[in-house]
């Protein structure tokens, strides 16, 4: 009994310390990846499966070494594969975890601005809050931003309550009466 008690007691010591890859071997992986997803000759399929294994080596390096200067790209990165497969949700999530957890960023502005259209155009429901918030901290941490990108989003801030489509409505109403 005890024996059986032992073995178990190392198998999960061994499955859940031993698979751990070193920081440059999941950088490795995540650039194998970029050049799959990127190679003109890869097929579908492939594109597929490296997509997920990119995923996974994202994930990981970030649940290993959130205190290395990658982790937020990692997140980063995570947030625009995501998007570009539709599942906004899930991108808000590493948008919210990237904000939250890494206010130096170097990306910040571009991430607090897609997570406010993903929550604003994207997610259904809609969540103003999270709109107003994201759209509110683009604007106080980046006052640099272009002055016509500061009004347009001030203003849609303000018609929060209007879905996107109706906002663009209202600025092509203003439009029109400007002429």
């Amino acid at each position: 009994m005890k024996a059986l008690v032992y073995l178990s007691f190392v198998l999960v010591v061994v499955s859940c310390g031993g698979s751990s890859k070193s920081e440059a071997d999941l950088l490795a992986d995540i650039k194998k990846h970029e050049e799959t997803a990127n190679d003109p000759k890869s097929t579908q399929a492939e594109v597929d499966k490296a997509r997920m294994s990119y995923i996974d080596a994202l994930k990981s390096f970030y649940a290993n070494y959130p205190e290395n200067d990658e982790a937020p790209v990692c997140l980063d990165k995570l947030h625009m594969v995501y998007t570009n497969i539709n599942d906004y949700l899930t991108a808000t999530k590493y948008c919210d975890t990237l904000i939250s957890n890494y206010p130096k960023y170097s990306n910040r502005a571009l991430v607090l601005e897609s997570a406010a259209s993903a929550y604003d155009m994207s997610i259904v429901p809609r969540d103003t809050n999270k709109v107003k918030l994201y759209y509110n901290m683009l604007l106080k941490e980046f006052p640099e931003i272009d002055a016509q990108k500061r009004a347009d989003i001030k203003k849609r801030v303000e018609y929060v309550k209007l879905t996107f489509e109706q906002f663009i409505q209202l600025q092509s109403i203003d439009t029109l009466s400007a002429l």
